[in-house]
């Protein structure tokens, strides 16, 4: 008996909780796999997949009426849990938190809520610590020198025995022990933060606090090398040999490893697009050495100065990508498709691709330029004999994007800050990201090629880690109605308390030039539900599609990598009985549990990085003056946000006279009861701290700026 056929039996309807020992009993476990039953029974109970009673029985959790999700908690002492498989959110009260910390895989247990607003859990059981390092600062407590965490969002005191530390210094810590009760937790001492860079150790303890990957294992960086970085005649015999076809890879100038190709002709009124996916599956076999590494990191995450990728870059940057002129083995779907976007046909097929070119999305974007100004293309002669294919490209995308838009889909285009950096990773300017032409181009392709697989594996029956984003909460639609009211916005709901897709549409279409855009959007954005993986095919609520999977990207994403190996698996006909569709199901509802929880700590991490590095970008600018907007506001104080899009904080305390926030109107009131402050107004202000470590940015009011209404551009 497997792992995977353990968990299926103990998930069984007429499974009865059971010992160890009643186990050996009732299923005949021979001697020489005791100790197997034992170790996987621990895993599965340290995974939170099973429970263990105090009666040492083996449970299952969704018999038991609990739930296993990630807790984030805040500083205010409370916090909340996603269940891992209903998406359901549930409140923990600070009492109910039982040692657990931020970012811990939590066993809870739903109670009765209270106050009957939000469904309310308890902490049973902490699975998996989510913060295994931190940056510290030395107090004292009750005469003993202590270590508390900087991040007002983990809790408790830490005792060390590093000697010579004196209050106030900072430490970056490995914790050995967490607290528990009134017990202080117990840590390691890696470094002062006097003796290395601010950078880098904000850098080492985001990676930390997120539970990143940094470095490859030997026998995975040794198992990547040994790869052959050529494809040979005999594997090339197996495929479809597309090396004729024109193929195209389209990236940033800066990216270095290339998964995905297209190909594309039109032949009467129908568009035959190829989009080739670089094999990864082929070089990473399922429970290699590198496989289990990748299903660790499941993602890859990029920071400005460096990239945490997924694999090894002997696969990602040579073999398994499609590199201009070399063979390459790929998966292929090739799609008819009609003039209305409609998927007439389909394969999808291993192959072998050549690219011819390796184009950027500036270049590409420049000749789509051309009419406009022919000066767009001076230095593109090499590309002139594909213009009209790259048109040919964009008629199509237009049609993709049309189709799209018809059905409901939601377009967000938020503004997003590009932090350029030097050869030594520091930041050197900040600007603000512009997407063009050939970056929706390529993105529409992919699109297209995920909902075809996705729809593909549905009606196989077959087993899929779909891409999931499920109907807005209704919290969320009405948090965003309170506040958007007022200047017109509201989502309308049917009867039912649903919204469609094109509400969102109509609202974004209305803001963009609205001074309040901003702040909207990001409030339609965070009104919605997290897109996620799932086993189940729950549909794709910002697409506006039933079926979506991740296909396009298994050079970065470990869920695209599983999807290709379900495809291989129904294109050899290998069609699994009820007991390997259930190990093929427990796997992939693992893989996407991971895939999402690590997806999130990636998002996090990247979003914190990008935090310091405005920091040490703004903090060459110490003492000078800016032009802001109020971007945010809280009870003690405003978010100003400056045309680069680096935001820091202005408290109230630090202004003449008394100011309260009233969050049901977001605005600022002085003590006459005067509206002083609302989102969008602009104010000059003085940058007065700039934290590497924590990411903050501190600002005061100019000199002599006037506090009005009229501040108001």
């Amino acid at each position: 008996m497997d792992k995977e056929q353990l968990y299926f039996n103990i998930n069984q309807k007429d499974y009865l909780p059971l010992t160890y020992e009643e186990m050996l009993k009732a299923w005949k476990i021979e001697k020489a796999d005791e100790l197997l039953l034992q170790e996987y029974l621990a895993e599965l109970v340290k995974d939170g997949l099973i429970y263990l009673s105090k009666k040492h029985k083996y449970i299952s959790i969704r018999e038991k009426g609990l739930k296993t999700g990630r807790l984030y908690t805040n500083e205010k002492g409370f916090g909340f849990v996603k269940d891992n498989e209903s998406e359901e959110e549930y409140f923990i009260p600070h009492k109910s938190l039982k040692d657990a910390q931020d970012k811990d895989l939590v066993l809870i247990s739903p109670v009765a809520s209270k106050s009957g607003k939000n469904k309310e859990g308890k902490v049973e059981k902490v699975i998996e610590r989510g913060t295994k390092s931190f940056i510290g600062q030395t107090e004292y407590n009750r005469g003993k020198l202590i270590i508390r965490p900087l991040d007002n969002k983990l809790f408790g005191d830490y005792n060390f025995t590093y000697k010579g530390l004196k209050k106030g210094d900072k430490v970056f810590v490995r914790v050995t022990s967490f607290p528990e009760g009134r017990r202080p937790g117990e840590v390691e001492i890696i470094s002062l933060v006097s003796q290395i860079e601010e950078k880098d150790l904000a850098i080492e303890a985001i990676i930390a606090k997120y539970g990143l990957i940094k470095d490859f294992p030997k026998e995975v960086l040794a198992a990547a090398e040994s790869v052959p970085d050529e494809v040979s005649k005999e594997e090339i015999e197996d495929r479809h040999d597309l090396r004729e076809l024109f193929t195209v890879t389209i990236d940033g100038e800066d990216a270095r490893d290339f998964d995905d190709a297209i190909t594309l002709e039109k032949i009467d009124d129908i568009y035959r697009l190829g989009v080739h996916i670089a094999d990864v599956s082929y070089y990473v076999p399922e429970n290699s050495v590198i496989d289990k590494e990748a299903y660790n990191r499941a993602t890859s995450v990029y920071f400005p100065d460096r990239v945490l990728p997924m694999l090894p870059v002997a696969l990602s940057n040579n073999i398994c990508s499609l590199n201009e002129g070399v063979p390459r083995m790929a998966m292929t779907a090739m799609m008819d498709i009609d003039t209305k976007g409609k998927v007439i046909s389909y394969e999808i097929f291993p192959s072998v691709i050549k690219s011819n070119h390796r184009m950027t999305y500036t270049n590409v974007a420049k000749i789509l330029k051309r009419h406009e100004d022919e000066s767009q293309v001076a230095e593109l002669d090499l590309y002139k004999p594909i213009f009209e294919w790259i048109d040919l490209m964009a008629d199509l995308s237009d049609i993709m994007t049309n189709k799209r838009a018809k059905r409901g889909a939601v377009f967000f285009d938020f503004p997003e800050i590009k932090i350029f950096v030097d050869e030594k990773g520091h930041p050197v300017k900040l600007d603000k990201r512009v997407r063009n032409k050939a970056e929706s181009i390529i993105e529409e392709f992919m699109l297209l090629a995920n909902e075809t697989v996705a729809e593909h594996l549905y009606w196989l029956g077959a087993t899929c880690i779909y891409r999931v984003h499920e109907e807005p909460p209704y919290e969320g639609i009405t948090n965003f109605n309170r506040i958007g009211a007022p200047y017109g916005f509201n989502l309308k709901q049917d009867p039912s308390g649903k919204v469609h897709p094109r509400e969102y549409q109509n609202i974004i279409d209305k803001l963009e030039n609205h001074p309040m855009k901003e702040l909207l959007m990001s409030l339609l954005l965070r009104s919605m539900s997290h897109a996620r993986y799932d086993i189940r095919a729950l549909g794709h609520y910002g697409l506006s599609v039933i079926y979506y999977c991740h296909f396009t990207s298994p050079i970065r994403r470990y869920p695209d990598l599983e999807v290709h190996r379900i495809l291989k698996r129904y294109l050899k006909n290998q069609l699994p009985d009820e007991l390997e569709k259930a190990r093929l199901n427990y796997q992939a509802y693992r893989s996407a549990v991971q895939s999402s929880d690590r997806e999130i700590a990636a998002e996090n991490a990247e979003r914190d990085v990008d935090k310091i590095m405005v920091v040490l970008y703004m903090k060459d600018y110490l003492g000078e003056s800016f032009k802001g907007k109020i971007s945010g506001m809280i009870n003690s104080g405003l978010f100003i946000e400056l045309d680069n899009l680096a935001e820091g904080f202005l408290p109230y305390a630090t202004l003449p006279g008394y100011y309260t926030y009233f969050e049901q109107e977001m605005v600022v009131r002085d003590g006459s009861g005067k509206v002083r402050f609302k989102i969008g107004d602009y104010l000059e202000v003085t940058l007065v701290k700039a934290d590497v470590l924590t990411g903050h940015l501190d600002f005061i009011l100019k000199e002599g700026n006037e506090i009005d209404q009229n501040s108001r551009k």
